[in-house]
């Protein structure tokens, strides 16, 4: 039952969306967000600032799992 990310690649292979985030938002941290263009920092940017509609997955080859 997986659904398609509209991440594009390759931040979809380093995050995630949450089941009813929409496309786009604001945060006011990063400012106007299209999770269809977003780069891999903004999307970092917006896990730290802990935004509700995205997390990091679980298969990120890059941090060590906790």
């Amino acid at each position: 039952m997986a659904t398609k990310s509209i991440l594009p690649e390759p931040v979809s292979a380093q995050f995630k969306l949450k089941k009813d985030a929409p496309l786009k938002i604001y945060d006011p941290k990063v400012g106007d967000i299209d999770f269809r263009v977003i780069t891999i920092d903004q999307a970092q940017a917006l896990v730290m600032a802990g935004n509700p509609y995205i997390e990091k997955t679980k298969n990120t080859i890059t941090e060590p799992t906790v």
